[in-house]
């Protein structure tokens, strides 16, 4: 008989408590929220949404991306604001720069890295050409002593490659025996110059080579001057090597 009372005394009280779930639950709050959205585009495109306010704006840049980590907070379309940059390492040959701007826009563009060892390297975000807005380098060839960088920048509501004012799509240092590079950004007056330095060794031991600067004008580089220079030993024409831009590491990825 014990056992009995206690059974129901057991069976009433789950039926209260399910009797109180019920009523507390208002209809249609049952079903689970439904997950972020994921937008699958084409290298180079963009999609467009309305950005929540606050940090909860910059919320997706990663979400349900395999493999993707944040490596900036900059502002890259222009407008003044920080944007997120996110790097996805799909395999080694190939990465995704991912950006999310703070009005909401979503960018992506493909880097092949295969020819940079270990599936490419982040090297920085920061301001190259005379447009408002960083750029973004990504270490993507590396030769027996000279890495080269691609560099993307917004044009456009997408992400563009920018090509070097020595007309070629990756931006090369070099530091070796025998030869150096480097490049030299600055902005005298009102205007952006980048300086392409080089250095060969002569069979006295000594370098020769050239400074050769490019100055921002109407949108694209264009050469402003080249000068002869020449360099007594190796140390000194060690200084040349490399990238000397504000916000960079002189060896990107190293």
């Amino acid at each position: 008989m014990r056992g009995r009372l206690i059974g129901v005394f057991v069976g009433i009280c789950v039926a209260v408590v399910m009797l109180v779930s019920c009523a507390a639950a208002p209809p249609g709050d049952a079903s689970p929220a439904a997950p972020e959205s994921s937008t699958t585009q084409s290298p180079g495109t963009r999609s467009t949404g309305t950005a929540p306010a606050g940090a909860e704006r910059f919320a997706g840049v990663c979400a349900g991306i395999a493999h993707c980590r944040v490596v900036a907070d900059r502002d890259v379309d222009g407008d003044g604001e920080r944007d997120k940059v996110a790097w996805v390492q799909r395999s080694k040959k190939l990465v995704v720069i991912r950006v999310r701007t703070a009005d909401g826009e979503r960018l992506h563009r493909s880097v092949d890295v295969s020819w940079w060892y270990g599936g490419g390297a982040w090297g920085g975000a920061t301001r190259i050409d005379g447009r408002r807005g960083v750029e973004l380098v990504i270490g993507s060839t590396m030769g027996a002593h000279t890495p080269g960088y691609t560099m993307l920048t917004y044009r456009r509501g997408s992400l563009r490659v920018l090509d070097s004012p020595r007309n070629e799509d990756h931006w090369y240092i070099d530091a070796a025996y025998s030869v150096l590079a480097g490049w030299w950004r600055s902005t005298p007056g009102d205007r952006v110059t980048m300086t392409y330095k080089d250095a060969l060794r002569t069979r006295s031991d000594t370098f020769r080579g050239a400074n050769t600067t490019y100055v921002w004008r109407d949108g694209h580089w264009a050469k402003a001057r080249a000068d002869k220079t020449s360099y007594r030993n190796l140390n000194r024409a060690n200084r040349i090597a490399g990238w000397h831009v504000h916000g960079l590491a002189e060896w990107p990825g190293f």
